[in-house]
């Protein structure tokens, strides 16, 4: 088994993987830890290497997101936006901030946002 498989099951295991999914078909998932605010060892790590987080946290750091590539995944964003912040609050109610990282403009921002 490569890293990114064992990755992806381990985060399956751990209920720390949300699946993208349109017209009843996964398009792909989007991982993540929980955490206390401090999302530096998760923003620092090695792509597929799976740290242990706070179940107890207040903060959702967004660590993987894998698609299918499907050029019309784009218009499909605002919605799964919106499902994954549902799926977070039912499933994590401690958590109430979210952070994700961003590529543009040739480099990484780190965003934190109030869920």
């Amino acid at each position: 088994m490569d890293d990114k498989t064992r990755y992806v099951m381990e985060m399956i295991n751990r209920n720390r993987c949300f699946f993208i999914k349109v017209n009843g078909k996964c398009r792909g998932i989007i991982t993540y830890f929980l955490c206390n605010g401090d999302v530096d060892n998760y923003s620092n790590k090695e792509i597929w290497e799976i740290l242990d987080d706070d179940e107890k946290g207040d903060t959702c750091y967004i660590d993987v997101l894998l698609t299918n590539k499907f050029s019309d995944n784009p218009k499909y964003s605002i919605e799964t936006w919106k499902n994954l912040k549902e799926y977070i609050k039912l499933n994590h109610p401690n958590i109430n901030k979210i952070c994700f990282r961003r590529y543009k403009n040739n480099r990484i921002r780190e965003y934190l946002k109030d869920l």
